[in-house]
């Protein structure tokens, strides 16, 4: 997929890229960058000391305030609003970004395939619905989506509504482990939701390579014993033996 490109890898100086940096690291024709927002988080620093370790030449962008706002309606068009409007931050430099090459390659879902769910081997279907309960509601959006809900007039309450359709979700899954359940809940549900629509404004633009969405890379997890998953151990190894 890569063959022939010039590339553009992504560096947010977490384990997804730089374990993709990592199988890449003897192809020369790849530019990096990385960007934080505007009195945010540190995390350009990082992804720079990769890059210069690799030899690749890296970009780095501030993300300012209020960037989102005059391009708000163009976004919606583009990920229908499937996510949150505070995370779309390569919306701010997409056009810098088209300039650096015509292949992208993003870390996307790593971090769910890569690690495993800590919860009790023996945990009932009731355990593993309150879990993923307790990760897919943000702080207030239970609050907001129970106003609306009232506001629209709908039967019933919200909270039971969708705590019921989450366990319903996971008793179509075939798979007796929790934690092999619920990662394929994230994979079937979560993806599709939550990870996938913003995938679009580079795809709009450039080629995309998504190589944590590969049918050999999921074989892969499927087979590796969850002990080797705990705590990313499997990529960190995977780092330090390249």
């Amino acid at each position: 997929n890569t063959y022939g490109k010039n590339l553009i890898l992504p560096l947010s100086g977490g384990l997804d890229s730089r374990t993709l940096a990592t199988a890449l690291r003897k192809k020369k024709n790849i530019k990096t960058y990385s960007y934080e927002f505007e009195n945010g988080i540190s995390e350009i620093k990082y992804a720079k000391q990769i890059s210069l370790a690799m030899d690749w030449d890296f970009s780095e962008f501030i993300i300012p305030k209020g960037y989102l706002w005059p391009k708000i309606e163009k976004l919606a068009r583009i990920n229908f609003c499937q996510v949150d409007f505070i995370h779309p931050r390569q919306f701010a430099v997409i056009d810098k970004i088209c300039k650096l090459g015509d292949c992208i390659v993003s870390g996307q879902w790593g971090d769910v395939l890569f690690d495993i769910p800590k919860i009790n081997d023996n945990a009932s279907i009731n355990e593993q619905t309150k879990y993923l309960f307790s990760k897919i509601v943000k702080p207030g959006g239970l609050e907001l989506s129970e106003k609306l809900w009232d506001e629209w007039g709908y039967p019933g309450r919200f909270e039971n509504i969708l705590y019921e359709k989450i366990q319903n979700l996971l008793l179509e899954i075939k798979i007796e482990n929790p934690s092999r359940r619920i990662l394929a809940f994230k994979s079937l549900h979560w993806a599709q939701r939550w990870a996938n629509p913003n995938l679009k404004i580079f795809s709009e633009r450039l080629k995309l390579v998504t190589p944590y969405y590969d049918d050999k890379i999921c074989e892969f997890i499927c087979k590796v014993p969850n002990e080797y998953l705990q705590d990313r151990k499997i990529q960190i190894k995977y780092i330090k033996d390249k």
